[in-house]
């Protein structure tokens, strides 16, 4: 395992996650637990950035998205851009990345609308 600039640490079996340095600055305002949310974060495949899509289930079916417009990790005008791409629903929500933590009812809600728009209740 070794770190690199990024403060990403990647293993040889080629899954990555942040490192403290990277973590903690951007959540330990926005969570009650900042710690255990760095220690059992998971890990994610770097395979995940390079690799094409060749069926994209948004091309043929409805999305719904949440945009957190406090958010440093994907940045809200990216996300916008990417959602207007795939003619995603957005609900924008005033919160950090961890809009299910610190907004869990905002989420909650949007979830429920989906699945009633759906299936067409």
């Amino acid at each position: 395992m070794r770190q690199c600039k990024s403060k990403l640490i990647f293993s040889f079996s080629k899954f990555y996650f942040l490192t403290g340095g990277l973590f903690l600055p951007y959540f330990h305002k926005k969570v009650k637990t900042p710690a255990f949310m760095y220690a059992s974060q998971g890990a994610f495949a770097g395979q995940c950035f390079v690799s094409p899509v060749t069926n994209a289930a948004w091309r043929s079916k409805p999305t719904f998205g949440i945009i957190a417009t406090e958010d440093k990790s994907i940045l809200p005008e990216i996300q916008r851009k990417m959602y207007q791409r795939s003619n995603t629903t957005v609900t924008e929500v005033k919160a950090s990345h961890l809009v299910y933590v610190s907004q869990p009812e905002a989420v909650a809600n949007v979830i429920i609308d989906a699945a009633k728009k759906v299936s067409g209740k």
